[in-house]
This record gives structure tokens, C-alpha cells and sequence, in this order.
């Protein structure tokens, strides 16, 4: 019976030494674990790429999608500056088609203010008919500012180009709060139709 009894203790002894090492770090089995628990996370993100580069194929493109354009360098290195480009004269404006895409900016951006043809009245800018070659603040019927009464300007395509452009910077004190045509192609198409409008002939 005493023998039974320490053959017993003996055995539960053991048990608990066992469950001692599993739930302490004193498992000889630990460090083995952890390696090759980074070993085979390596191998599932090496698969993973591979199975990747198998299923998605890029194709490089022939040419850049945006262009970038490079100033050309001058004779001495240095990057040239291209000068800006002007508006168009007379006959380059009156062998364009333009008047029509002329007449429907001005519909888009000027019909508010203004009127074209020969005899509509005025609105909250003067009428606009027959303005090409006239000087500025011509028309005694409508009031005019100050600042375009003196200027002294006889309205070509250069002075309604920079005019059109932005208003209240050509000629700062004018009533005029248009914020301007910022495109070169709808100032040059708007002046052709005007210059039409006036019956201008060219050479």
C-alpha cells in the first residue's frame, strides 16, 4: 500500500513538471518554433510575388503619356526663352476662318454686355458694331469711363488683343469688370468677327 502511494506521487510529480515546461519558457522546442514560423512567412511572400508577376503583365508604354516640352538651349548653354507670341495681323485674321467660332465666343462671353449689328442698342457696354479701326469712347451715346475717354487708343488687333485679355490691367480705371479671354485662339477668333462686323476689307 505505501508503495502504491509513492509510486502515485512519483507519477503526479512528473505530470506537473511536464505541464511546467509546456506553459514556461523553458520548452527546448521554443526557438525551433519561432524560426520556423519566419521561415515559412518568407516562403508564403515569395510565392505570393511570384504568383503575382505570373498574373498581372505591364506592358511599358511606347512613349510618355504627357508630354513634357524642353526649352532649347541657346548657343551658349543656357535654355532660350521663346518670345511671346503676338496677336495676328489684319490679313492673317482676315484669311482665317475664324469669324464663326469668333461670333460664338462672343456669344458665350460678350452677348451679356454687348450688342454687334448695325442699330441694337446699347446694354451695360456700348454696341459694338463697327468698332475695328475706330478710336476708343468713339460713340457720344453711351458713357464711357474716364480711363477710356483719354486713352487715346484706336482699337487694332494688338490693342484688343491685350484688351480682351484682361481689361482692368490694360487699362486700369475702366468700368469694365470682364475678367478676360485667357485663350490666345478665342481672342484671335473674337477680333476676326468683329473686324467682319465692321466690314473691314484687308489688302
Amino acid at each position: 500500500m505505501l508503495l502504491l502511494t509513492h509510486q502515485g506521487k512519483n507519477a503526479i510529480t512528473i505530470l506537473r513538471r511536464r505541464a511546467y515546461l509546456m506553459t514556461t519558457d523553458n520548452d527546448p522546442l521554443k526557438y525551433n518554433k519561432y524560426i520556423a514560423g519566419v521561415l515559412l512567412a518568407l516562403l508564403v511572400g515569395i510565392l505570393a510575388s511570384l504568383l503575382a508577376d505570373r498574373l498581372v503583365h505591364v506592358t511599358p508604354l511606347k512613349k510618355n503619356a504627357y508630354g513634357i516640352e524642353v526649352a532649347p538651349e541657346s548657343t551658349d548653354g543656357t535654355a532660350a526663352t521663346a518670345a511671346p507670341a503676338g496677336p495676328a495681323s489684319v490679313d492673317e485674321l482676315m484669311n482665317k476662318v475664324t469669324a464663326e467660332e469668333g461670333r460664338a465666343v462672343f456669344q458665350r462671353k460678350c452677348s451679356q454686355c454687348h450688342t454687334a449689328d448695325a442699330g441694337q442698342p446699347h446694354r451695360v457696354g456700348p454696341n459694338l458694331h463697327g468698332v475695328f479701326s475706330k478710336k476708343a469712347a468713339a460713340n457720344s451715346e453711351f458713357n464711357y469711363s474716364d480711363a477710356l475717354k483719354n486713352a487715346g487708343i484706336v482699337w487694332d488687333a494688338d490693342h484688343l488683343s491685350q484688351w480682351l485679355e484682361k481689361p482692368q490691367t490694360y487699362l486700369p480705371g475702366t468700368k469694365m469688370s470682364f475678367a478676360g479671354l485667357k485663350d490666345a485662339k478665342d481672342r484671335t477668333d473674337l477680333i476676326a468677327f468683329l473686324m467682319v462686323e465692321t466690314g473691314h476689307k484687308g489688302k
